[in-house]
């Protein structure tokens, strides 16, 4: 098997008019043969599929409304009904349910639509049958023959394993509408690819209202708090060393890396994309989010 590189399925024309299941078939083919790296018998989950699938072809999940009858999406039915299709042609494979993928020859096709030289398949070796001797000889020593080397099978894929492709990636962000609310009690959650990105919008997300919620409470406290009367001067009073405020506390903290633009929970200064920070989970002090190596 030769080395394939992998490549970002080129865009679909945008449909004219109403699309059909078939016009499913080329960018179901591109989207399984990237997530699935052009390796036959490699599977990826089926709800991955669909929005890289819908953003080749330049249109949004709802445009056409519910499939007759039921309460599925129509563009979804399109799917579903073309992967049986490829099914029944040989092309896609399904080993266990919510899993598809493609067969050596589905691969061979997505490659041959992404303009990839087409992956090698060994032909079967047949047995070699002994023709029978009167009298014993010495057995034939067997020319050595290369182990065929097994595809990896995907079953579940990393959280951070969606698309080596940004762009493929982040049209799947965009199109999933449960960014944000990871949990580790989901098997849907635990299996994403997209988790890594999940946990840090969430991160994000509770960065950003934790340091909105401190600010009502500074504000809130400031309107309440009696305003401090001066101190007389004690004559040759010796200097008291300033208490620690304790207003920070490092239990619990983890050194991540930022793969969203956020806020500073201590220091209020945006933290960039990519950049290393400390994620502090909420272990009672009622203190989590981001915040900068230096604010430590």
């Amino acid at each position: 098997m030769t080395d394939t590189q992998i490549t970002s399925p080129s865009p679909t024309a945008p449909l004219s008019d109403k699309p059909t299941a078939k016009d499913f078939r080329e960018p179901l083919l591109k989207v399984l043969g990237s997530l699935t790296s052009y390796t036959a018998d490699a599977t990826v989950a089926h709800a991955n599929v669909y929005a890289p699938v819908l953003a080749l072809m330049g249109i949004a999940e709802d445009d056409f409304g519910l499939a007759p009858g039921t309460k599925a999406l129509q563009t979804s039915r399109w799917i579903q009904w073309m992967f049986k299709v490829l099914k029944d042609e040989g092309l896609g494979m399904t080993p266990k349910k919510g899993q598809w993928g493609l067969t050596a020859a589905g691969v061979q096709a997505s490659q041959a639509l992404a303009g990839l030289p087409s992956t090698d398949v060994a032909a079967p070796v047949a047995a070699p049958v002994a023709a029978p001797v009167a009298a014993p000889v010495a057995a034939p020593v067997a020319a050595p023959v290369a182990a065929p080397v097994a595809a990896p099978v995907l079953q579940k894929p990393e959280p951070s394993a969606y698309d080596a492709d940004p762009y493929l990636r982040s049209l799947a962000v965009a199109a999933s509408k449960c960014i944000g609310f990871f949990s580790l009690k989901s098997e849907t959650c635990q299996t994403c690819p997209l988790g890594l990105q999940c946990r840090n919008k969430m991160a994000a997300d509770l960065s950003a209202m934790a340091s909105d919620l401190r600010k009502e409470d500074e504000t809130a406290a400031a309107k309440v708090a009696p305003k401090a009367q001066p101190k007389a001067a004690t004559p040759n009073a010796a200097p008291v060393p300033a208490a620690p405020s304790g207003k920070w506390s490092n239990k619990g903290i983890e050194k991540i890396k930022n793969h969203t633009e956020t806020v500073c929970y201590r220091c209020q200064k945006p933290i960039p994309m990519k950049a290393a920070c400390y994620w502090k989970q909420d272990d009672g002090d009622g203190e989590s989010g981001l915040f900068h190596v230096e604010c430590q």
